[in-house]
């Protein structure tokens, strides 16, 4: 269920300005689990894999919101993780998750068109690491399912687990802010499917990769919405003039900003 702050602001409540708060919002919302749903897929998670959920706030949190010269990327956000004992506890049951590298998408920053946040994130624990493959520990973490590029990489980096957040079907037809324009999000065509490619091109033919999805995925999907909706608000100031609206639209903006500004 929803909490009954956001219930008091959400859009859905207004009677004026609906199909532009529909245009606003650009049908993100649709593509939401109910939220038990979200929370049953977490917990499960969860108990494979302790901390998870908390290494997806934290890659939501690091991607930018924008950009003063507009190279604004694609909001795709990857981690390498690795399970660790907590340091507090020495029964098995205490393993926690601590993150060797992440980083967004940085085909803007860098002028490379294959700098996906996947690839980059590889790249860079691969040298913090000292190694040419993946250690079996390690877990590749991404924000959207890899595309078929960065699934290949995995598959070279002989990966054993990869976890993602929304779906290649999820994002697809999608509207982003990037590079200070409503640009649709790429995508893979129907009936594509990172588990089957990647263990159809992983290194070691003899052990099958682990590729598990849903991982808060409600959050990943409003993240990425956000700075679009921000920006169609800007750009349409003038037709929201009852203060009533603004005052409620300023509160949903600032609630879901807040909702990815706790944690680092």
């Amino acid at each position: 269920m929803e909490s009954s702050e956001y219930q008091q602001i959400k859009l859905g409540g207004l009677d004026a300005n609906q199909d532009l708060i529909a245009q606003w919002s650009d049908l993100w919302t649709s593509k939401r689990w109910p939220e038990e749903m979200q929370r049953i897929r977490n917990n499960e998670l969860e108990k494979k894999y302790p901390g998870i959920t908390h290494v997806f706030n934290s890659l939501l949190n690091n991607i930018p919101w924008e950009r003063k010269d507009q190279a604004t990327e694609f909001p795709i956000a990857a981690a390498i993780v690795r399970t660790i004992m907590n340091p507090e506890h020495s029964s098995i049951q205490y393993k926690t998750l601590e993150i060797v590298s992440k980083a967004t998408n940085m085909v803007k920053q860098t002028g490379i068109s294959s700098n996906h946040a996947e690839k980059w994130v590889i790249e860079d624990a691969l040298k913090k690491l000292g190694v040419e493959h993946l250690p079996d520990d390690c877990i590749v973490v991404s924000t959207v399912e890899p595309c078929s590029m960065c699934a290949g990489v995995i598959a070279n980096a002989d990966a054993t687990t990869v976890i993602y957040g929304a779906s290649q079907d999820d994002i697809r037809g999608r509207k982003v802010l990037a590079n200070g324009n409503m640009k649709q999000h790429r995508a893979e065509p129907n009936g594509y499917d990172s588990n089957e490619f990647i263990n159809q091109h992983r290194h070691d033919a003899g052990r099958k990769v682990t590729v598990e999805g849903g991982c808060c995925r409600n959050e990943v999907l409003s993240r990425m919405a956000l700075p679009g909706q921000i920006n169609f608000i800007k750009e349409n100031h003038d037709l929201f003039k009852d203060e009533e609206s603004m005052a409620r639209i300023e509160s949903l903006v600032q609630y879901e900003k807040s909702r990815f500004s706790s944690v680092k």
